[in-house]
Parts: structure tokens; sequence; C-alpha cells
């Protein structure tokens, strides 16, 4: 089966999130793919095509069911779109992009969730990590698929300069550019980050490109260790392979992720990112020894330290570019046909 009309349904598209990236990409590569929100101001990402709007999510169910016989499958993600399976049984797929959300520390939500999961054609985990906690949560589904996000090759059409060269520009400054692309929000962890950065030798200088609520707060922490004129805002942007191409080092710190994506952005640049030991991020660590057991910053700062080196090695880099290849688009597209049917 080759299905070919797909709505995607969404609360909102102008934030700058993994799922919402995944969902501007299929629609912009996939003429048959297209996009249902209903809420929030225009798409962060281009699509290519314009937003299909619905009011509020009782509109969008009114939408959903009296257009659906133009599409093969809807594709629910997020919550509260998701519950939409309830009603739209095996006429829909649900998207889990997360290993947990706040839903799952209330146990009235578990017997709703089993039969929303249930309910839908198949329902698509992006990582292993994600799988296994939905199946703690709600059991065994007998239409579960893991599906690693495709990640959009960044690194084609930038600038052919060695990063060579970029890395002994730096050196002149006397900077190492340290990068974090993470939303400003609690999951991602910045104020852990900010204590290793505190404790790594001045000549670190942190890079955050993301936005979030939590940004007037990590101002006033950074103000308080004596790190804010080493770290600059950037705050959400669309063109990450700027600041990707450079820097000498990638760092997340989250205390779980659906999938790394950002890690794999990276890597096509052929810069390591460290991360934690936790579900989501461990499974693509090409190089394990960029990924850290402890959570304590002084830990953190002696292997950055270390690794800082190692990251412009010839060989390292190499091995991240070719373990970004296996998350290309024209992969995950033959994956999620096979989902669909």
């Amino acid at each position: 089966m080759s299905v070919k009309r797909v709505l995607h349904v969404v609360r909102r598209m102008d934030v700058s999130g993994g799922a919402e990236r995944l969902i501007s990409e299929l629609v912009r590569h996939e003429p048959g793919h297209q996009v249902l929100v209903y809420d929030g101001g225009e798409s962060f990402y281009d699509l290519g095509q314009p937003l299909m709007r619905a009011q509020g999510i009782l509109g969008a169910l009114w939408w959903i069911l009296t257009h659906k016989r133009r599409f093969d499958v809807v594709h629910l993600h997020l919550f509260p779109s998701i519950y939409f399976s309830m009603i739209l049984g095996r006429s829909c797929v649900v998207h889990e992009h997360n290993t947990g959300n706040r839903r799952r520390a209330y146990q009235i939500f578990r017997p709703v969730e089993w039969l929303v999961y249930r309910r839908a054609r198949a329902v698509i985990a992006i990582s292993q990590a994600a799988a296994d906690a939905l199946v703690q949560w709600v059991g065994g589904l007998p239409r579960l698929c893991v599906l690693p996000n495709f990640v959009p090759d960044l690194a084609v059409g930038q600038p052919s300069e060695p990063a060579a060269c970029i890395h002994d520009c730096q050196e002149t400054r006397h900077e190492i550019r340290l990068l974090m692309v993470a939303s400003l929000t609690p999951k991602k962890n910045h104020a852990f980050m900010l204590q290793v950065l505190a404790a790594l030798p001045t000549a670190f200088v942190l890079h955050l490109v993301g936005e979030g609520p939590l940004r007037d707060e990590l101002v006033r922490q950074a103000g308080e260790l004596g790190v804010m004129d080493r770290i600059h805002f950037h705050g959400a942007e669309r063109d990450v392979a700027r600041h990707y191409r450079t820097a000498d080092l990638c760092v997340l710190t989250s205390n779980w992720e659906g999938f790394g994506l950002v890690a794999i952005e990276a890597a096509q640049f052929g810069i390591p990112t460290v991360v934690p030991n936790v579900p989501g991020l461990r499974d693509f660590v090409p190089d394990k020894r960029f990924l850290i057991q402890e959570r304590e910053p002084a830990v953190w700062a002696k292997r950055i330290l270390e690794l800082r080196s190692v990251a412009s090695d010839d060989t390292v880099q190499s091995t991240y570019r070719e373990a970004a290849k296996a998350f290309s688009l024209q992969a995950y597209l033959v994956k999620l046909d096979a989902a669909y049917a």
C-alpha cells in the first residue's frame, strides 16, 4: 500500500519543537501531506504551503470528520490531538514523540490512554526508549512500531570552508565555542550546563540556540554564577547550520529526550555532542567517550576539557558524519509508508 494523502494534526506549528520540525519537513517534501492546526500563529518552519486551520480542539475534530474522505491517513501528533483516535479509530495513526509527559504522573489518565493508543491503525514511537516507556504506561500494543525521526541534511549547500580553518580563527580569539540547541524549558536542564560552564576555564563560551519560558531565570542564574559574559542567547533560529559550523563541541544536558535530533544535526557537520546517559540520547552516541554517566558539574567540566581536542580529530568527525547518514528522509519514508499500511 502506498499512502499518498496524509493529514497531520497538531495543536500549533509556531513553535520550534522536534515534532513540529518533523511535520514541516514531511509536508514540504511530500505533496500529498498537509497539516491542520487549531491554535497559535503561522508556522515557525517553512511548509511550502499554507496551514489549514480550525477553531479550537472541537473545531478541529469537526473539520477532520467532515473532510477525512480526502485523506488516506489522519496522522495525530502530541496531546491533545492524539485523543482524536478514540473517535477516528483505524483511519488514524498516533505518533509518540516523547519518553514521558506530565499526564503519566496521574493514574486517572492510564485507562483513557490505554484506549487512545489501541484505537489507532498504528502507533509510531520515535525511539526504542519512547516505545518502552509507552508500553510501561499502557501495556503491550499490537501495532506499535519504532521509527526514529529523519534529520534533514543541514550540511547540503553550506559553505565548504574546512572546520579546521574556523577553529583556527576561534583560537586567535582565545574562544572555545560550546553549542547547545534546545528550548529553554526544564526538560533540557540548562541550569546544570551553567554550572558546568562556571567550572570551565574562561576561554569556554556557551552559545544557546532556543527560546522558552526559562530565559529570564537562566539569565539570573548566569549572573549569580558569574558567567553571563560567557553566554550568548540567540533565541529560536531557523538557520542553525551556521551555529553548527562554528562550534568546537556541542552539549545537551536534557533530563530525558524522545529522540536526540540536534545531536544528529551536529553530527552532519562532524561535530560530536556531549550527552548524559538518559533514554533518547544514549541511542545515538557513535563514540562512547562523549556519553557521561555522572550528573556532576565538575565531572562534565573535566570531560569537556578532555574531549575538546578529541572532537577535532578527523577520524572522530568522519565517524559522526557517517553515523548521521542513517537518518535520511528517503529511508524514513519507506518505513513510514509501511507503518501507515
